[in-house]
């Protein structure tokens, strides 16, 4: 892999953006597709006076199918320009947006209540559409185990780019009573990483679901975070208070937070590759103004 430029990013995340339209697609078209179930009702039981109020109904019916119909459009359209922003929002180092990993759930949770409006109540046909809380814990499962698989895939994908690479520092993250601390940023939540690979071209840090890489052309400055520090907002890709190690990037005002087992040597190695690739400073020779003559 050839990495004398910058080093790649992950790109956009095709692998999860094209099952989501596809959801989306499928809570749109497929109840419209399906009969809108109504309770069957035996014309001997029908009085003749009361046939006109019962056909005023239908029509109701129909007209309010039409209505929920629309308005279920206009939401789910909504809802898809709505996550489509906020991904475009994500860091563009992280390989797995974090809105890519949950839209598949909120979309099969729409799909789901869409075709429990339409499917009659104990039909045979249909096991898993009736509204239990058995049913619809088995989707919700299914649509977060999917976009785990996709996600781990699209990860898998990206390492192979870079598995010829002579790594010179692997170290593993550090967990401990701390991480707990950090919860509140949310990120060690959703983005606990693994291990912290640095050559010398940049440093990547490989998660459970995601990868994220950082060529040195990219930062600023990097440095060890003393404990009880103040803590400035961030990515915090760490699991640990006490080792953090704050990557300050040229092109985003908030830094990588990251929680290397080894942090004195880690940030030694890259502080050094960093000075590498700054220009060296030469002091030009002061300017020596004309002599003045005696006479």
């Amino acid at each position: 892999m050839d990495l004398s430029g910058e080093w790649p990013k992950p790109g956009w995340p095709w692998e999860l953006e094209i099952p989501c339209i596809l959801l989306a697609l499928a809570a749109l078209l497929v109840p419209l597709m399906l009969p809108d179930y109504a309770p069957p009702v035996l014309a001997e039981d029908i009085p003749m006076v009361e046939s006109a109020r019962l056909a005023r109904q239908v029509d109701w019916r129909e007209s309010w199918r039409e209505q929920k119909d629309l308005t279920w459009g206009i939401c789910i359209v909504a809802f898809y320009g709505l996550f489509h922003l906020l991904a475009r929002g994500s860091h563009k180092r992280v390989s797995t947006p974090l809105v890519h990993l949950f839209a598949p759930i909120i979309l099969t949770y729409i799909l789901y209540g869409r075709l429990m409006d339409r499917v009659a109540p104990g039909s045979p046909g249909q096991p898993l559409v009736q509204g239990s809380a058995t049913s619809l814990l088995i989707i919700l499962l299914a649509g977060l185990g999917f976009g785990f698989v996709v996600a781990r895939v699209r990860m898998a994908k990206y390492m192979l780019r870079v598995r010829d690479l002579a790594w010179d520092v692997n170290t593993p993250t550090v967990i401990d009573r701390t991480y707990f601390s950090l919860i509140v940023c949310l990120w060690p939540v959703f983005y606990p990483p693994r291990t912290y690979r640095t050559f010398t071209e940049g440093i990547l840090v490989e998660g459970w679901l995601y990868v994220t890489p950082i060529p040195f052309s990219a930062l600023k400055s990097v440095e060890r975070v003393l404990k009880g520090a103040a803590l400035s907002r961030g990515y915090f890709l760490a699991t640990s208070r006490n080792r953090l190690v704050r990557l300050q990037l040229k092109d985003h005002a908030k830094p990588f937070y990251l929680s290397p087992r080894n942090a004195a040597y880690f940030v030694t190695y890259c502080q050094r590759h960093l000075a590498s690739l700054r220009p060296e400073v030469t002091h030009p020779r002061p300017l020596v103004g004309p002599t003045k003559l005696r006479r």
